[in-house]
């Protein structure tokens, strides 16, 4: 009989301990979804169009924006109007068969998105 009880008392445990270990990754993001932007890129007439989904929270709570770039080994930074990230996306001409883009968005000084993107090889030849 007292191994019955033991045996039921551990059994119930186990469940326990599972129920309380699968709990946790099936309880749904309290912010409302995963918070993460990815850049896109195509190139168009001898131009990189850098795009990304303007409709993100993300986007919206930006209140400034910068563009890192390294092209061909320069880098630089652009700041990018607010307007422009709210659009969703923006034009680069490359210089150099390697270019790494990083987009910056901050909310006051915290940068709260930087999504980055690099291509590599020969820009398509365009017709003149």
């Amino acid at each position: 009989m007292i191994r019955l009880v033991y045996g039921f008392g551990s059994m119930l445990l186990v469940i326990i301990i599972a129920a309380l270990l699968i709990r946790e990754p099936l309880t749904p993001d309290k912010e409302g979804g995963e918070r993460r932007l990815s850049l896109h890129c195509a190139e168009r007439n001898g131009s990189v169009l850098v795009d990304w989904d303007s409709s993100s929270p993300l986007v919206a709570e930006s209140t400034a924006a910068a563009l890192e770039i390294v092209d061909g080994g320069v880098s630089f930074r652009r700041e990018v109007p607010l307007t422009t990230v709210r659009r969703g996306g923006l034009a680069y001409k490359r210089r150099s068969r390697d270019v790494w883009l990083k987009l910056l968005l901050l909310n006051g000084s915290a940068v709260i998105a930087q999504p980055s993107i690099r291509l590599t090889g020969d820009a398509p030849v365009t017709q003149p």
